[in-house]
């Protein structure tokens, strides 16, 4: 992706801002479906505990379950009952290394639930459960799901889940806006007169609202 610009003054780095409402965005996590279709994880008080649960693997290619990029979770959705919190967390082979936390759900029916989370290339997300919370799943022949009891530590490490459990697809995703990055400019150099057309070569480009050099705003164009 490019953007084409003009600029009047001498070349340095470009900033650029993004658009929550038009920047690349990626969801992490499956498609959710209705209630009606799916299973509770547990079904009373005494069997629900307090912990984090996280969706390993799903054999659905077209299915994101780690953030490509750098960026930020806007929006996340869940099927389920009770207190849930969305968790950002960072994979280390089998342990986790917990990065965010959300405010409590407020739409367990599949809605959007706006935070506000920064998220890191590799991280995945997760749900808190807070006892006696459940979270809804379905049946999916080569899909792979985590628990650690009790949950993940805030701004801490869980060095390896309590269980791990084959065929479960939990019904959670998350909205992740991608943040924009500049990989180069073209030229590298111009007249400190400036008026010269000059491309910025990155990715994530298409949300951005401003182009900046230095402290100088530029015109611009999303090629």
């Amino acid at each position: 992706m490019r953007i084409k610009l003009l600029t009047t003054v001498c070349l340095a780095i470009a900033a650029l801002v993004p658009a929550s409402a038009s920047a690349t965005t990626v969801r992490l996590g499956p498609t959710l479906l209705g209630s009606e279709g799916g299973n509770v994880l547990c079904e009373g008080p005494s069997s629900c505990v307090a912990e984090t649960l996280l969706q390993r693997t799903l054999p659905v290619p077209s299915v994101t379950l780690a953030a490509p990029a750098d960026g930020t979770v806007t929006f996340w959705s869940a099927l389920g009952k009770g207190t849930l919190k969305l968790r950002v967390l960072r994979p280390v082979g089998e342990s986790v290394i917990a990065e965010g936390t959300s405010a409590v759900a407020t739409d367990l029916n599949g809605g959007s639930n706006a935070t506000n989370l920064p998220i890191k290339a590799g991280d995945v997300v997760g749900v808190d459960l807070v006892r006696p919370s459940a979270l809804m799943y379905v049946t999916v022949e080569g899909a792979s799901r985590s628990k650690f009891e009790p949950p993940v530590p805030e701004d801490g490490l869980a060095d390896a889940p309590t269980a791990t459990f084959n065929n479960d697809e939990l019904l959670y995703n998350a909205t992740v806006v991608l943040a924009p990055s500049v990989g180069g400019l073209l030229p590298t150099s111009g007249s400190t007169t400036g008026g010269e057309a000059i491309k910025i070569v990155g990715s994530n480009l298409d949300g951005a609202t401003g182009v900046s050099f230095g402290s100088k705003p530029a015109a611009f164009t999303v090629d």
